[in-house]
């Protein structure tokens, strides 16, 4: 019974124990984007506003952690809306397939926030393409006059009817030649696109009223999805410095969702782990969404831990069958072999097939040779002895001396 008790002590803290020790480590040099963490990069502020009750509709969120490509399991899309920030993990083919679908046919909503061009792949289906290097802005800088920060631009823009002054963080910009989109917001006309990344407008640089913010509307479909050329847009940090991009955000989604109760997904797939971390999310790829809620994921632990102990439980000791052996314990053998008579005849067989080699006699014919003849052939008397006699007894010196003699005879 108490071994049975410590398997399933060992088996709780390495199940419960390691993985949340790695999954709750933190790594201050890793951009988390966790629509659930407090860091100053996760979006914790951001859910809670959409998730207030003072907002307009009612959102329920949750986590994508394993692919996108759940979406084409999603009941209600017209009332889903996917939602990704940041994109470190470019999206394969079949990824973008369920996307677009989902958007372009099932009226599904989603929300783009990337900077670096990652998401390309999957933006380019809707005519838009990000940059992905980054934009200055000479007129919408941050700060006071004397102090300006150009790596942090504001942008004054109506959404609907309602005025918003949004900041950006080092934002890249957006580019389509798609003619159903509407432009949400742009930079001045002294915006441009660093392409070369010398710091200064040069000829092939993009330049004017660079777009930020883009929609794209299917009507038929009822599908739309917003690209934004930054990822810091919704962070707790730039949150709390600049509470009118929480207003923005919220607006974004009540106009996107068309002020309904709806379900945000927001997917953590796209993003870089720490490599302790990376394992332990690739083995949760069967999971297909987490919720924001603790305790299902801790029922689930719990019914893996109930189901181990019964198993246990039930199992039946083996016997013990440790004590039958004894390595420690040496008894001789009460027969060892005569090995002089081993050699003695090992001998013996070498003669006789060196003979029957050298006159070529098949192993009949030898067989019916005639001692006689035997001893006309080897010619020499303790080899003659050796070949006729097997109770001869020989000493291990004696046996030396004749297979050094079976080596030389026939050189002649």
């Amino acid at each position: 019974m108490l071994k049975k008790i410590i398997a399933i002590a060992v088996f709780l803290i390495i199940a419960i124990g390691v993985p949340a020790y790695i999954l709750i480590k933190d790594d201050p040099e890793v951009q988390h984007y966790n629509p659930y963490g407090e860091g100053p990069t996760d979006l914790s502020i951001f859910v809670e506003a959409l998730e207030s009750p003072d907002n307009i509709a009612e959102y329920d969120t949750r986590s994508i952690i394993s692919s996108p490509v759940l979406l084409k399991g999603i009941k209600d899309p017209e009332q889903t809306c996917y939602v990704v920030v940041g994109v470190d993990r470019e999206y394969r083919q079949e990824e973008i397939k369920i996307i677009e679908k989902f958007v372009r046919e099932d009226g599904g909503k989603a929300i783009i926030m990337d900077d670096f061009g990652s998401p390309n792949a999957l933006s380019e289906k809707f005519g838009v393409f990000f940059y992905g290097k980054p934009m200055w802005d000479d007129v919408n800088m941050t700060g006071p006059r004397t102090v300006r920060n150009i790596s942090f631009p504001i942008f004054n823009f109506k959404l609907g009817l309602v005025p918003h002054s949004v900041v950006l963080n080092g934002p890249t910009g957006l580019t389509t030649y798609n003619t159903n989109v509407e432009y949400i917001a742009n930079g001045s006309e002294k915006s441009y696109v660093d392409l070369d990344g010398n710091g200064r407008i040069n000829i092939g640089d993009k330049k004017g009223n660079i777009p930020v913010i883009i929609e794209v509307r299917f009507n038929e479909s009822k599908g739309r999805i917003v690209f934004i050329a930054d990822a810091d847009i919704a962070t707790d940090d730039m949150l709390k410095h600049n509470p009118n991009n929480k207003i923005f955000m919220t607006q974004l989604v009540n106009r996107v969702m068309d002020k309904k109760d709806s379900l945000i997904l927001f997917d953590e797939s796209r993003h870089e782990h720490v490599p302790s971390q990376e394992i332990v999310y690739k083995n949760m790829e069967t999971v297909a969404v987490m919720s924001s809620w603790f305790w299902p994921t801790v029922m689930t632990i719990v019914s893996m831990v109930v189901i181990f102990g019964i198993v246990v439980y039930s199992s039946k000791d083996k016997e013990s069958w440790i004590h039958r052996f004894d390595v420690s314990a040496f008894s001789r053998r009460h027969n060892p072999p005569e090995r002089l008579n081993v050699q003695t005849e090992r001998a013996r067989t070498a003669l006789m097939l060196k003979v029957r080699m050298m006159y070529s006699y098949s192993a009949e014919e030898m067989a019916a040779l005639q001692p006689d003849q035997i001893r006309a052939m080897i010619k020499d008397k303790d080899l003659m002895e050796l070949a006729l006699n097997p109770s001869q007894s020989w000493t291990q010196q004696e046996l030396r001396v004749v297979i050094q003699r079976i080596k030389e005879w026939g050189a002649d």
